[in-house]
């Protein structure tokens, strides 16, 4: 079953809960509790702000970290209603899952191809 990651203060999931229980889908519930600070672990950051900063020199680190956040979130954040609702307008409703799965793919591919840079200084290069 899918992982559905909630704070249980998120009326965001709980509305993701409703949606799944309606649907009859089988989910792993996983508690973060944020203000314990459950979301700064590990399988949390593994992709944060602070981790893909290193991935840049120090001199355009700032753009190197906030645009890319910018365009995925204006095109994909920014789309996913409408594309939600064009699916259901035509009456291809799990089409949006499709839809969201590849933008995932796409994320993860993007992911994959960074640059380890675990043994090599980016500042030494400045």
């Amino acid at each position: 079953p899918m992982k559905l990651y909630n704070y249980f203060r998120s009326s965001a999931s709980f509305r993701v809960r409703i949606a799944l229980a309606l649907k009859g889908l089988p989910y792993e519930y996983v508690s973060v509790h944020l203000a314990r600070g459950d979301h700064k672990l590990g399988a949390y950051t593994s992709i944060s702000a602070l981790i893909k900063a290193e991935l840049f020199p120090a001199h355009i680190r700032t753009l190197g970290v906030s645009l890319p956040y910018a365009v995925g979130n204006t095109l994909f954040g920014g789309t996913a209603e409408y594309a939600a609702l064009w699916f259901k307008s035509i009456g291809a409703e799990s089409g949006f899952y499709w839809y969201l799965t590849a933008i995932i793919g796409v994320a993860l591919i993007g992911f994959l191809l960074l640059p380890d840079t675990k043994h090599t200084s980016l500042i030494a290069e400045d």
